[in-house]
């Protein structure tokens, strides 16, 4: 790790990048975060994109990008049909590194289960890939564990590319008010948004109800393990019945559309105006 790169105050600057699938140059303001907290676990040069999320070094290692989603590639090997946009924001991740040096910052734990690295990406000492990606509507923001500033840079960057239509957002700029059981896609990533109608707790599981039928309704699970940290970070989950929300993750079906919360910061207070109550 070159000593130019080992701590980051947080810096804002201008700068013109080309995507070839957008075929106009683009003006972004790109931030970097103090990473200091995180494990600095490589330099690395000739990285390839193989979805705009997942990276491969060139000793053959994979790299997730920590703190987002985007839509995923399909798996030639299965039935399962890639998300649409993954293309566009796999060939955005590749313009982005083509032959350029990276330095890899990994969250902990990481490797994770199947040995990839879990990482923010730092792209010639200037550009912070995620923040990129994000502000140019490729992807989502998903940080289950992340510090707080972090969190907060990473989720105002995707609030900007809705506000502005961008990429992903121009098809689904507005978040559904409260999703049904027929939108529902089990298997792919989803923000809702919706004003809690009940909070209850049966055993170590914690529902969050948006409707009285679950089996039409969109349900948020989690774990108890997980309500104290949500508390340290402003949200009282049990006190949340007729606060408007916003949860985001994988949905799931269990005789009715669910997220299951995995980690935190994956749901935030919302405002509710007409368009979204």
């Amino acid at each position: 790790m070159t000593a130019s790169v080992k701590i980051f105050s947080t810096v804002v600057i201008t700068l013109y990048f080309f995507m070839g699938t957008l075929h106009s140059a683009q003006a972004v303001h790109i931030v970097l975060p103090d990473f200091t907290k995180l494990q600095e676990c490589g330099t690395y040069q000739n990285a390839a994109a193989l979805s705009g999320d997942k990276l491969q070094l060139d000793a053959g290692e994979i790299v997730v990008l920590a703190g987002i989603k985007t839509p995923e590639m399909a798996d030639k090997s299965t039935a399962y049909k890639k998300w649409p946009m993954a293309e566009t924001a796999q060939k955005a991740t590749a313009a982005f590194i083509a032959g350029k040096k990276i330095d890899l910052y990994c969250e902990k734990p990481s490797p994770n289960h199947l040995g990839q690295k879990i990482a923010h990406v730092v792209i010639d000492n200037t550009i912070w890939l995620q923040h990129a990606l994000l502000l140019g509507g490729h992807a989502w923001h998903y940080a289950r564990i992340a510090d707080p500033d972090v969190f907060a840079l990473l989720y105002q960057a995707e609030q900007k590319a809705r506000r502005n239509e961008a990429g992903i957002w121009a098809q689904n700029a507005r978040l559904s008010l409260l999703a049904s059981a027929e939108t529902a896609t089990p298997g792919q990533f989803q923000i809702i948004r919706a004003t809690v109608l009940s909070v209850t707790k049966r055993g170590k599981k914690i529902f969050i109800n948006f409707g009285k039928d679950w089996r039409t309704d969109y349900t948020v699970q989690m774990p108890v393990s997980l309500l104290d940290g949500y508390q340290q970070r402003g949200i009282p989950v049990m006190a949340l019945t007729g606060q408007h929300i916003e949860a985001r993750g994988w949905v799931e079906w269990a005789g009715g559309p669910q997220i299951i919360l995995s980690g935190y910061n994956q749901i935030q207070l919302a405002s509710c105006d007409t368009e979204n109550c």
